[in-house]
């Protein structure tokens, strides 16, 4: 899991990985993107944004549950999420439907 940081220069900021050090997003004017916040408040939403994206992923992956994800993350990750589909046959049934399917 990326554990995300920034620092603010003069004319931007850099977002960095703790556990990656080949990560890095180095935003600076006149890129930056919400020209009516303030560096740090644009680096805190661009870190937001990325960690909803990972901890979707990976809830997607079964790497954690969604219960896993932290609380400031939780609602926006579920709103992502797909719905959890109805399984409305086993492996066994659905082979079985299949196979007399084909021989009919």
């Amino acid at each position: 899991m990326k554990d995300l940081y920034y620092e603010i220069t003069e004319n931007g900021y850099h977002i960095k990985d703790r556990n990656d050090p080949l990560f890095h997003i180095h935003q600076y004017e006149p890129y930056i993107p919400d020209k009516s916040k303030t560096y740090e408040e644009n680096a805190q939403a661009q870190i937001h944004e990325i960690m909803v994206d990972n901890y979707v992923s990976a809830v997607e992956n079964e790497e954690m549950t969604l219960e896993e994800v932290p609380e400031d993350y939780r609602a926006e990750v579920e709103a992502i999420l797909p719905e959890p589909q109805e399984q409305k046959y086993t492996l066994d049934e659905a082979a079985t439907i299949f196979a007399q399917e084909v021989n009919s």
